[in-house]
């Protein structure tokens, strides 16, 4: 279950103001601040399943599998079906828009974990034509209140520090 906090608010406008533009969505930050989770959520509250690939520095736009995976995900629903390349910045930036061209008709999410050793620079032509959000870790306090509150623990006050 995903709780629904001021971040989560925020990723889900940015994802809904990039299916209403036709845009693709990026979302950045650290390790567990929801990137793909939320997007996952909220593809599934749309009644759309997300194809996530893990991306890595040995993927190629050549790959067999790319037309594949996009035939899987448009048959779905049509045009526009979600796919999320997760941890896009781990692909040399050349090989991004070799990549993005074969998504035409696919909504697109790019996850990433920007400062971390081994990573690649995302293309600015790319960054352009989405919708940016940049995520931080979510507080904590307020996702276990909720689940404390789920589980019928409402007297619980936690204390932040």
């Amino acid at each position: 279950m995903l709780i629904c906090t001021s971040l989560t608010r925020k990723c889900r406008h940015s994802i809904f103001k990039a299916l209403h533009t036709d845009k693709s969505y990026l979302a950045f930050g650290p390790a567990g601040s929801g990137k793909t989770e939320t997007y996952k959520d909220t593809m599934k509250l749309l009644g759309r399943d997300t194809l996530v690939l893990n991306c890595s520095d040995t993927m190629t736009a050549t790959e067999p599998n790319w037309d594949k995976h996009v035939q899987e995900i448009t048959i779905q629903n049509g045009t526009r079906a979600p796919i999320c390349l997760d941890e896009i910045n781990r692909v040399p930036t050349d090989i991004i828009p070799q990549i993005s061209q074969k998504l035409d008709n696919v909504f697109v999410a790019y996850t990433m974990n920007p400062n971390y050793e081994g990573r690649y620079d995302f293309p600015e032509t790319i960054k352009a034509t989405c919708e940016v959000v940049e995520m931080s870790i979510p507080d904590f306090v307020d996702i276990l209140e909720v689940l404390f509150a789920f589980a019928g623990l409402t007297d619980l006050t936690i204390a932040k520090s």
